[in-house]
């Protein structure tokens, strides 16, 4: 296989909302898929409300690619798989 790279996701939700439930399903599939070079936290604003405030209040939910650079954020629906590696361009 040629040079892989790790990726590291952040998807930030609000409790258990329909959308932020569906992210995490969607996280989940793709990690299963990708689970050797992706690795994905999923963070509750509800508990870390202060994360919320640091992001000047982004719509959610959203997925964040932290690594490698540059950062990419998608927000919104964020259930389709596809869509995920798609627009942050997980190759």
């Amino acid at each position: 296989m040629a040079d892989v790279k790790e990726y590291r996701l952040k998807s930030y939700v609000t409790g258990g909302t329909g959308a932020a439930v569906r992210a995490i399903a969607a996280l989940r599939r793709l990690g299963r898929v990708m689970a050797d070079w992706v690795h994905s936290e999923v963070v509750d604003v509800l508990f870390r409300a202060e994360l919320f405030l640091d992001m000047g209040g982004e719509p959610l939910p959203m997925l964040v690619r932290i690594a490698p650079e540059p950062v990419r954020a998608l927000q919104g629906s964020i259930a389709n798989p596809e869509q995920i590696a798609r627009v942050l361009t997980l190759e």
